[in-house]
């Protein structure tokens, strides 16, 4: 029995386009008025501030998103 999966081809832009709606990036950032976490659309826009992780990815999952942390 043959389990092969045929799958189509993607192009790049059309793979870097899933899930873009619905995630959102979280940055630690350090400014001289001190560490804040910004919040990013998945095409980079900044969409939001918090003091900390917490408040941050609460934040987003309030709006219906996946958060991820960013280095």
């Amino acid at each position: 029995m043959d389990t092969t999966q045929h799958f189509a081809p993607i192009s790049e832009v059309d793979l870097l386009r899933l899930g873009l709606e619905n995630l959102a990036y979280v940055k630690l950032i350090t400014e001289e008025s001190g560490p804040f976490y910004a919040i990013h659309a998945a095409d980079g826009t900044e969409i939001g501030r918090a003091p900390d992780l917490d408040l941050a990815l609460a934040a987003i999952r309030q709006q219906g998103l996946e958060g991820l942390r960013v280095h």
